[in-house]
């Protein structure tokens, strides 16, 4: 796949940006380059957000991916303060488990090769 350190690299900035959005303290991220996959987690403490909010993100990052707007799209993340960035987000994805414990948002998105 063409770019694809760059798309992760978006894919991390933008996670980095959402933790930041909702006020967290701590973040740590870690990119696992596995043969086949590609594990990024992030995990921000001290997160102040709403359930419903929570349940957005989810369902945002929870989306089929799809290629074609991969390859035509991934440049544009980070471009802008909206939630539909993580809608990109899924689109890059194959798997998202997103959890939020005593206050520490947990956000495991996986990307195979």
């Amino acid at each position: 796949m063409k770019h694809a350190r760059q798309r992760n690299t978006r894919i991390a900035e933008e996670l980095i940006l959402l933790a930041y959005r909702y006020g967290a303290k701590d973040i740590n991220l870690n990119i696992k380059n596995r043969e086949s996959t590609t594990i990024i987690i992030i995990e921000a403490s001290e997160i102040n957000i709403e359930k419903s909010k929570l349940e957005l993100i989810n369902k945002l990052l929870n989306v089929p991916r799809c290629s074609e707007m991969e390859e035509y799209y991934w440049n544009l993340t980070g471009e802008s303060d909206v939630d539909c960035e993580l809608s990109l987000i899924g689109v890059m994805t194959d798997y998202v488990k997103v959890n939020l414990k005593n206050n520490i948002l947990k956000i495991e998105l996986y990307r195979n090769k």
